[in-house]
């Protein structure tokens, strides 16, 4: 009688189950898409710019929605999270919420962090949570929020499990859906406007970063073009060149100098012997030698440099691919006095003859 009673209320959950899964309908923008009760809402953003991603829904007349992005480049999945989280928190009804710290996990079979929230709005408790992944050159978040109870907990767990995305190359015939726009919710407030915003802002940045590295290497070809100038040019080759020649030249009187006065010679007609040459020689084997060594020193510390170029160098593009345009400007700056430093080294190894 127990396992007839028992098959008897497995019977009617998956009936009940089945009828309420009938009554969801597949919400699609682009690559991405979600599962939903049919009277959920839908809100579409797509940028204009990078073609960006926005797809909410909401059950009206409460606090409850599930909202996904598709950045259309690769970002760190923690500070991703955290952008959108600080986009929440500045919007209306958000501002008693508590960001608790991103955790590792897996979403979807891939590897992600969590970044749970809680919120407080006119004594209501509310919880939500932030999960972001990197996946096929794009970046995906997929955002829940609602009402701190089981029931709400268990749909809302449901409806992020829906979440499906295509890779582009996976799309040859994508068709963009007709954007659905509703009025915006209270926990939507100013979100669309300070999503777009921030993507304008990183744009901006970029941009301006771009045209300031162009006027810088056009600065440079105007110097170098100013060098090459050939009246200049000229004068100046002339004027190293006779620098160097009177260089050699004293160079030369000191060398025969320090000769007489090292042979000692008594009587000038009189030959070198076979141990004053070879004591010369030996003098000048030894000179070499320590030439050598100082030639040896300099082009050891500027492998040193070199190396210290090549990490920022690495440092630098890193520092680029996350848009991070103060420490681009550093590590910039840095790079340049190594540069100096480089050439400085170079040149007094180039001048050891």
């Amino acid at each position: 009688m127990k396992k007839i009673i028992t098959l008897l209320f497995a019977s009617v959950f998956m009936v009940v189950s089945l009828n309420a899964q009938k009554d969801w309908t597949i919400r699609k923008a682009q690559n991405i898409s979600i599962k939903a009760p049919s009277e959920w809402k839908t809100t579409t953003i797509i940028g204009e710019d990078k073609g960006d991603i926005v797809l909410c829904v909401q059950k009206e007349g409460t606090k409850c929605f599930v909202e996904l992005t598709c950045l259309k480049k690769i970002v760190a999945t923690n500070i991703r999270a955290n952008d959108i989280a600080t986009i929440r928190s500045g919007q209306k009804h958000f501002e008693y919420m508590q960001i608790d710290k991103i955790e590792p996990t897996t979403f979807r079979k891939h590897n992600a962090r969590l970044l749970s929230y809680t919120n407080t709005y006119l004594n209501d408790v509310c919880k939500g949570g932030i999960y972001c992944f990197n996946a096929e050159g794009y970046t995906y978040t997929v955002e829940f929020f609602g009402e701190d109870n089981p029931a709400t907990r268990k749909l809302l767990t449901k409806i992020i499990n829906t979440f499906v995305y295509n890779a582009p190359d996976k799309e040859p015939n994508m068709v963009e859906q007709e954007k659905d726009y509703i009025d915006q919710q209270w926990y939507l407030s100013d979100e669309t406007q300070e999503y777009l915003s921030s993507l304008e802002k990183a744009e901006a940045e970029k941009k301006a970063e771009k045209q300031a590295k162009k006027a810088e290497k056009k600065a440079k070809n105007e110097e170098v073009v100013r060098y090459e100038n050939p009246d200049t040019k000229i004068e100046k080759d002339l004027k190293k060149s006779n620098k160097k020649a009177e260089k050699q030249a004293k160079k030369a009187k000191k060398q025969e100098n320090q000769a007489q006065k090292e042979l000692a010679i008594e009587k000038p007609e009189r030959s070198l012997t076979a141990k004053q040459i070879q004591k010369a020689e030996k003098k000048a084997q030894k000179q070499q030698a320590s030439l050598e060594k100082k030639r040896q020193s300099l082009q050891k510390n500027i492998n040193k440099l070199e190396k210290q170029r090549e990490e920022l160098t690495r440092q630098y593009i890193e520092a680029q691919n996350n848009n991070n345009v103060k420490k681009t400007k550093s590590i910039s700056k840095k790079l340049d006095s190594l540069k100096t430093k480089i050439e400085k080294l170079e040149s007094k190894k180039a001048n050891i003859k």
